[in-house]
């Protein structure tokens, strides 16, 4: 039997002079949340809301007593016998997984991991490791730590546990042999350690180990798979004895794929697939394919068929039988040609569609702006840790009310879990609309997404750059990824980097419809008039008349700089339209994080400000360097870095930072900022610093819309090419570009020291970013390049005696394609 919690050997343990009966410890912990269950359950019935409650006080009451006197008797075993692996176990496990019981048992995670760890610390702590005799306990506490240390982000600690864990997996409990000896391990497990990514490496040779490291047990996965057809996820045996697994099999046994853009020497593509091929063999209801996309399939094929016969076959049988022939156009159950009355169905999914997110910042302006008698547009709206009720969507979702907007959600009385049931449930939802196309805007970003992605629920599904790393799908689920060729390495490279088909926006064009976000609000007697640059066209006049006197437009920069409050009557003050606070008179002095000398100090006084505020995940250890290298070369510089929300992280920068030569006493820390302080950091910076090798997109803009110079070492991968591609699309000279846009790392620091330390070189360079960067917002050709993609590969044509012309260009010129 694998219901081993029958197993008399698992019954009882001795620890010292006293017995622990194990078992019904765990069902005690598992009874309390069934109490709680069915008491929400009985207050329902009328006339005894006050019975129940009475009866589930005393319940409350007595279970309180029962789980006070476990945590009594763990922690006295543990203290007289504290070398006891079992007995550290006990009381480990208590404190991770019970979440009451009194004060004397009140959850302490803290103190439960170190227990837990010091399970398996032989000799120095316990005498034996914990999995020695017993294995069950000991891939419970492996299992449990690998998990939550994976949460963290500590990822060979994580790699260590799940290790452990695999191991003691297979071997036999108490006589009794192990549920997963046949299959080579507990497959959850495997499948962790087949997947994980280091998301915060110490070092560069630690990425290209975890990708090797990744490679091998993947390997090890898929041979299993292929050697043994009966190897299968025991969900229900996982459910009820490991914490957390019950709440999201999938998400607790597959690490997100998000670390992947940033692995920039990797072949993505290969790894993303890889990802996905192991997580359909252990979820594989998880592959399904509409009905409606079936009979589309089914008529592609008819289509294809008539295609290859040749002109005289076909004359001839039209002759012979034409019925037979008519027969074919008459069966079509999916239009491959429509009237223009009717409108291609679009759907937009997405998991960060949220007010102010940077994805949905990034894509609203084009989606709101296509063409709406093309388009049929529904927008899916996936929420992973959010509510429709507690998460305000963002504005573009209803700009236009003939589209439609959808909620999906794992609800709180879904139970069903086995097989991502409540996944599939969403799926057979967004079947039933029977769209078109589906449009993914960040298929890696979030679990829920990625699970729909695996799925086929129209007839062309295409993935893009909200997350800029493929999806790793075949391209028979997953047909098109959506990219901008400035930001590409040339198409016969840059493909290789996608399952997918590539789709390009070309190059000379703006992948996006951008609106700035930073707001003038002009005061003239008192009364404030906000210019978001509505009417692009009478901008770009306005600022081309505003640079023809440049000396004004240096001193009014400085000014700026210097945290000046440009209050008053016929004068602007800039804010964020983010938050909509105000932030040029904030100065150094508002950061408090700053040490004292910076926050007494000027952009005017000695000292250079080299700002980074790229999320601590993108700065990987080839970053490091670049910044070291920085203020060695400029020994008046200061870096400004954000430091990470987990002091471990942190700390793992500093010495990360500290083994690259860095003088960390010129290394400041910053925690996130809202837009508004942030945009006054950059203001009050000398240079801003691109990531490496993943940078920046929003935050480059961000700059560039406050006249800040950016120095850019473009890297391999679309996430590290976007503030290139963005020197390209505002039209800056090339004399401006070379002092920016570095192609080595020696080059990337002499370029942004010489922008630090030469005022003259950045002024200069600052003018040029200020005439150049309105050309970024409001371009309607951006809108156009989009529909023109969705068009070609719509399943479904506009078919009239007027044919629709579109350009095709992958890199390789421009096709023109009757549709």
């Amino acid at each position: 039997s694998n219901d081993i919690t029958n197993m008399p050997g698992l019954r009882q343990r001795k620890l010292g002079t006293t017995t622990i009966t194990m078992w019904p410890f765990f069902s005690l912990l598992r009874k309390a949340q069934i109490v709680l269950i069915c008491y929400v359950c009985l207050i329902s019935i009328s006339g005894c809301a006050g019975q129940q409650h009475q009866q589930h006080q005393q319940q409350q009451q007595q279970q309180q007593q029962q789980l006070a006197g476990i945590f009594q008797q763990v922690t006295k075993n543990f203290e007289e016998n504290p070398r006891d692996a079992h007995a550290r176990f006990l009381l480990g496990w208590f404190y991770m997984t019970q979440q009451g019981g009194g004060n004397s048992s009140k959850n302490n995670p803290g103190r439960g991991l170190e227990l837990l760890k010091s399970c398996f610390d032989s000799p120095a702590t316990v005498d034996q490791e914990l999995g020695t005799h017993h294995p069950l306990e000991g891939f419970l506490a492996a299992s449990l730590l690998g998990r939550y240390l994976q949460q963290l982000k500590e990822y060979d600690a994580s790699m260590h546990y799940l290790t452990i864990a695999l191991t003691t997996s297979k071997a036999d409990i108490d006589g009794y042999p192990s549920p997963f000896k046949d299959m080579g391990g507990e497959l959850c497990t495997h499948l962790q350690l087949a997947t994980q990514l280091d998301a915060y490496p110490i070092s560069s040779r630690a990425v290209d180990e975890a990708l090797a490291r990744s490679e091998v047990w993947a390997n090890g996965l898929l041979n299993l798979f292929e050697t043994n057809p009966d190897v299968h996820l025991k969900e229900e045996w996982m459910g009820q004895n490991v914490p957390g697994f019950s709440a999201d099999p999938y998400v607790h046994c597959v690490p997100s794929l998000f670390p992947l853009s940033f692995y920039y020497r990797a072949d993505v593509a290969d790894v993303a697939h890889r990802h996905y091929k192991l997580a359909s063999l252990v979820f594989p209801k998880l592959l399904y394919t509409a009905k409606f996309v079936e009979r589309w399939d089914d008529e592609q094929d008819i289509m294809e068929h008539e295609q290859e016969m040749n002109q005289e076959q076909r004359l001839l049988e039209a002759d012979d039988d034409d019925d037979n022939v008519h027969s074919h156009s008459q069966r079509r159950l999916y239009p491959t040609c429509i009237d223009r009355n009717i409108k291609i169905k679009l759907g937009v999914i997405s998991s960060t569609l949220g007010q102010g997110h940077s994805v949905a910042e990034d894509f609203g302006g084009i989606l709101q702006r296509l063409d709406r008698s093309v388009f049929d547009v529904t927008y899916l709206y996936v929420h992973e840790n959010t509510t429709p009720a507690h998460h305000q969507a963002d504005a573009f979702l209803t700009a236009n009310p003939e589209d439609n907007l959808m909620h999906f959600q794992k609800h709180d009385k879904e139970k069903t879990i086995a097989d991502g049931a409540w996944v599939r449930r969403i799926g057979r939802e967004i079947e039933a609309l029977e769209l078109d196309m589906l449009l993914y805007l960040d298929m890696t970003m979030g679990t829920i997404v990625r699970r729909l992605g695996m799925e086929r629920l129209a007839p062309v599904q295409l993935n893009t750059h909200g997350h800029p790393v493929t999806s790793g799908h075949p391209r028979a689920t997953i047909q098109h990824f959506v990219s901008w060729a400035e930001a590409e390495l040339p198409y016969e490279e840059s493909r290789t980097h996608y399952t997918e088909e590539l789709q390009l926006i070309p190059k000379g064009k703006l992948h996006q419809y951008y609106t700035p976000r930073v707001v003038n609000v002009v005061q003239q007697n008192g009364n404030e008039n906000e210019n978001e640059n509505e009417n692009e066209n009478e901008n770009e006049n306005e600022n081309e008349n505003e640079n023809e006197n440049e000396n004004e437009n240096e001193n009014e920069n400085k000014n700026e700089s210097s945290g000046s409050d440009d209050s008053g009557s016929g004068t602007g003050t800039r804010i964020s339209r983010i938050t909509g606070m105000p932030f040029d008179h904030l100065t150094r002095k508002d950061f408090r994080e700053f040490p004292p000398f910076l926050q007494n100090s000027t952009p005017e006084d000695d000292l250079n400000l080299y700002v980074c505020m790229q999320k601590p995940f993108k700065l990987f250890p080839e970053f490091d360097e670049l910044v070291c290298g920085i203020l060695q070369k400029d020994p008046k510089g200061h870096a400004i870095l954000h430091g990470d929300d987990q002091t471990g992280h942190t700390d793992r920068f500093v010495q990360r930072m500290t083994a690259a030569g860095c003088d960390m006493a010129r290394v400041h820390f910053l925690s996130s900022l809202p837009s508004h302080e942030l945009f006054a950091l950059y203001k009050t910076a000398s240079v801003i610093l691109d990531s490496y090798p993943a940078g920046g997109c929003t935050t480059t803009r961000e700059a560039l819309e406050l006249g800040k110079a950016i120095v850019t070492w473009p890297a391999r991968l679309l996430g590290g090419r976007w503030t290139l591609g963005l020197f390209h699309s505002i039209g800056m000279s090339e004399e401006t570009k070379s002092r920016l846009v570095a192609n080595s790392r020696e080059e990337y620091i002499s370029k942004a020291v010489e922008l630090g330390t030469n005022r003259a070189t950045r002024a200069s360079v600052e003018l040029e970013i200020e005439r150049t960067i309105p050309s970024l917002f409001g371009r309607e050709e951006a809108v156009q390049e989009w529909e023109k993609i969705l068009m070609r590969v719509s399943p479904v044509k506009h078919c009239d005696n007027t044919p629709v012309l579109v350009e095709n260009d992958n890199g390789n010129g421009n096709e023109r394609i009757e549709l």
